[in-house]
């Protein structure tokens, strides 16, 4: 899992056309250990949107899986990820999607 992620993010461009790299994926996935390695030993930005200005943030927001999302919110949070950070596609900054409705 961590392998294929970090594999996608050395040897191919961003996934068209949406823009998703491994950051993404990995985001959108709950998948804390691969953010962490993404971040801190390839030097991901925390901030890094897709085409339709979706950051790892928003993504593990909406994502289902609430238990593995949670300390990805956590751990993006403390690497700087911008809370107010406005996606295209969804209109909704990150702090807006975390919103209970």
């Amino acid at each position: 899992d961590l392998g294929a992620l970090v594999l996608l993010s050395l040897f191919l461009p961003p996934l068209a056309p949406q823009g998703f790299t491994a950051i993404h994926f990995a985001a959108q996935r709950g998948k804390l250990a691969c953010l962490q390695v993404l971040v801190e030993e390839y030097n991901f930005p925390v901030n890094l949107p897709t085409k339709n200005g979706q950051t790892p943030l928003h993504l593990v927001i909406h994502s289902d899986n609430k238990t593995m999302a949670l300390p990805c919110i956590r751990y993006l949070i403390q690497q700087g990820a911008a809370l107010t950070r406005e996606s295209s596609l969804c209109g909704e900054s990150g702090l807006e999607a975390g919103q209970i409705r």
